[in-house]
């Protein structure tokens, strides 16, 4: 004769499977953190090893002092057009070359990086630092994003615009002052920029 089994109950299965629910909210939550800082980190090693000379076996590699930026030697746009869709992807043109599918969140931060405001210290549109970004991010998205996050976004958006040569070196970093997008300020009562909704 086989001893009987008490078969679990709907009520104990249920709860289980909740608790499993949770740690597995609980792991991503924890894999997106991670997953964050490790583009921060990644970003922030593609920076310093751009600033290190060619290593000349006879000496130590040494930190290069950056110069100041060529403004006029750097690639400008002088218009960008942002086509934006319901779900928040676009396609933005620059200078009326084709269009270039964007993700929700890297539309969101190319709309912040061309605004015409910031810190303006040339004939580009401003300066913005990863505070300003960070809150117009919240603005457009709804969601907090970490340092990490802008940086990794930024990370995105250059890859992006870097696939067609043209395009490279529109968005610029600036350690002191932040990000933007390299295209022309408006002229008072002109339209050379827009987004289409």
């Amino acid at each position: 004769m086989r001893p009987q089994v008490n078969k679990p109950t709907v009520e104990i299965v249920a709860a289980w499977l909740a608790s499993i629910g949770r740690k597995i909210d609980r792991a991503r939550a924890l894999a997106d953190k991670t997953e964050e800082l490790l583009y921060g980190i990644a970003c922030e090693f593609d920076e310093l090893r751009r600033q290190i000379s060619p290593v000349n076996p006879t000496m130590a590699p040494r930190i290069q002092r950056r110069r100041p930026l060529v403004l006029e030697s750097m690639p400008n746009a002088g218009s960008v057009t942002l086509v934006v869709s319901g779900d928040g992807s676009s396609a933005v043109s620059i200078d009326g070359r084709t269009g270039i599918p964007l993700t929700p969140l890297v539309t969101a931060l190319l709309r912040v990086l061309k605004a015409d405001c910031g810190l303006v210290n040339d004939h580009l549109v401003g300066w913005k630092s990863v505070d300003v970004i960070q809150a117009a991010l919240k603005e457009y998205t709804r969601q907090q994003h970490s340092k990490a996050a802008v940086k990794e976004l930024v990370y995105r958006l250059r890859n992006l615009l870097d696939r067609q040569p043209d395009n490279s070196g529109l968005v610029q970093t600036n350690h002191r002052l932040g990000y933007r997008f390299a295209v022309r300020r408006r002229a008072p009562g002109s339209t050379t920029e827009h987004d289409d909704q």
